[in-house]
């Protein structure tokens, strides 16, 4: 999950990071990623390009 955040923040499509780490299903890797950080991958990516605090997140297990 840590590689899915770098690849996020670096801007690459939620397909490419989810077929990167090995996830076939792409809904499962979104699923995975709500349990770990509390947010959609799409979310997160957004939150990321407008500089959202940290904070906000919820359920984060770093």
């Amino acid at each position: 999950m840590l590689k899915a955040l770098e690849l996020l923040v670096a801007g690459k499509p939620i397909t490419e990071v989810s077929l990167n780490l090995g996830y076939d299903n792409i809904s499962r890797f979104i699923a995975i990623f709500r349990q770990n950080f509390g947010v959609t991958p799409g979310y997160y990516q957004k939150a990321m390009r407008n500089n959202h605090p940290w904070r906000k997140f919820t359920n984060t297990i770093i």
